[in-house]
């Protein structure tokens, strides 16, 4: 296993959220290797008082200072990109991600938090590893609510995921 990804968790995010985020890990992306740790990934640089929320590419910058490895970021607070109210998730293509769990656990019980998380961490890992959103019936295609997340599938399509074989880290 060549491709390595360190998994930042803040200090905020929930046991549970942590275990299960290394069993997707370790069952969806078999030629990757993870270290994981927790950390404090949010501060008052990324947090926006005006909004209320953290700016996704402040942590993804602070983020891809940590560690010379692809990373993927987890937090338990509202992000935010400029152009979107909100987002589940962010990436840099070859670099990493952050995704945030604010906003998987409304009106969630644990099952489906976890099906939720699951389905934002191959979407946001399919960007790193350098998949676009896809109009297919595709864990990569685009979701602006959790109606529209809720509703699309939790793997990639043929298309997707054979890209992903290409590139060894399924």
């Amino acid at each position: 296993m060549s491709i390595r990804i360190q998994v930042f968790f803040d200090r905020g995010c929930k046991e549970s959220t942590r275990n299960k985020t290394q069993i997707i890990l370790s069952r969806v992306f078999k030629n990757v290797s993870f270290s994981f740790s927790i950390d404090d990934l949010l501060d008052k640089y990324s947090y926006d008082e005006v909004r209320g929320q953290y700016d996704a590419v402040a942590i993804l910058d602070k983020l891809s200072k940590k560690t010379i490895y692809l990373f993927l970021g987890i937090v338990n607070k509202d992000i935010f990109v400029d152009a979107l109210n909100f987002v589940f998730g962010v990436a840099y293509v070859g670099k990493g991600a952050v995704i945030s769990t604010f906003r998987l656990r409304y009106n969630a019980d644990e099952s489906l938090f976890f099906v939720r998380l699951e389905k934002t961490i191959k979407h946001e890992l399919g960007h790193v590893f350098g998949l676009s959103h896809c109009n297919n019936d595709c864990v990569m295609r685009f979701a602006n609510s959790l109606y529209e997340l809720d509703l699309k599938p939790i793997n990639y399509c043929d298309k997707c995921y054979n890209y992903l074989k290409q590139v060894n880290v399924v």
